[in-house]
């Protein structure tokens, strides 16, 4: 008689990372060391290596290794055009990068150096996991600014929009206003971030109407609580941008997940003039994705 065994092995989840390219865009002029420990910290959750983008359009890359420059090594063949005038600013570089390199290594995350341009840098997040970006991105009054703007409405992969003062994430805030675009990033996030899952989570729908479909709900329900060990709902009634605002304000630990261009509470985030308040105001990091 034949005997047939199964082995089935089980695996945690959490103990495995799912991120294996994480972009992070620096202004190469200047450097910001709360963005840098947050980018450590966000690597360090998923033990993920990241590749320090500094952005300086008015160097461009070249292919020829011959033309590198000494003060800068590279792990990959990258050289640099660079013009007297620039000098100063190359020193600055130069001590931007052993700023990044020495903070990294106090985490062990592993870091890959590149100059990239905003098209370079679009291009690779066709194949990057996660960019993480500084919404006051070379301090300009708008926020998001300009370049953060760009980055966010032509990346091919979810964007994380740090806070100006690195705090550890302590809450997901997921915003829903049932839209594909507020669930699929929803369920992207969940699956990047397996480390988070023990975090309380909240699903929060701000609405001018006091509307929930009971049915969806049921189903966002069910579908957190199999995620989340400590899943929660709130529903907010009133103006999108002042509710989030004052929700959100108290929370500071919080982390706060949304759908690009969705139809209404998400998508008043990244319209016009909306997003510059609550990014000014708030110090919550916001993952954004495409649908």
């Amino acid at each position: 008689m034949a005997i047939i065994v199964y082995l089935v092995v089980f695996v945690d989840i959490r103990t495995k990372h799912f991120m294996d390219n994480i972009i992070l865009v620096i202004e190469g002029s200047s450097i910001n060391i709360d963005l840098v420990r947050f980018a450590c910290y966000i690597g360090e959750l998923n033990s993920s290596e990241i590749t320090a983008a500094f952005i300086k359009d008015t160097i461009s890359a070249e292919t020829s290794i011959e033309n590198q420059t000494d003060s800068l090594r590279f792990d990959e063949k990258m050289a640099f055009r660079k013009s007297g005038e620039d000098e100063d600013n190359d020193r600055t570089l130069d001590r931007n990068v052993e700023i990044l390199k020495e903070e990294c290594s106090k985490k062990g995350i592993k870091i890959r150096l590149t100059f990239k341009t905003y098209k370079e840098l679009i291009d690779e997040s066709r194949f990057a996991d996660l960019i993480i970006a500084d919404p006051r991105f070379r301090r300009e009054e708008e926020i998001p600014s300009r370049q953060t703007r760009n980055i966010l409405e032509l990346s091919e992969c979810p964007v994380l929009l740090a806070p100006e003062h690195y705090t550890e994430i302590t809450e997901i805030v997921h915003c829903y206003d049932g839209s594909r675009g507020s669930v699929f990033a929803i369920k992207l996030f969940t699956y990047l971030f397996p480390n988070l899952l023990d975090l309380r989570c909240i699903l929060l729908q701000v609405d001018k109407e006091p509307e929930w479909n009971v049915e969806n709900q049921k189903e966002m329900q069910r579908w957190l609580k199999g995620h989340y060990s400590q899943a929660a709902f709130n529903v907010v009634q009133g103006n999108v941008e002042e509710q989030l605002y004052n929700y959100l304000e108290e929370r500071q630990g919080s982390l706060v997940t949304m759908g690009a261009y969705g139809r209404s509470s998400v998508s008043l985030m990244l319209k016009e003039s909306h997003a510059n308040g609550l990014l000014r105001s708030l110090n919550n990091p916001i993952f954004i994705s495409h649908s």
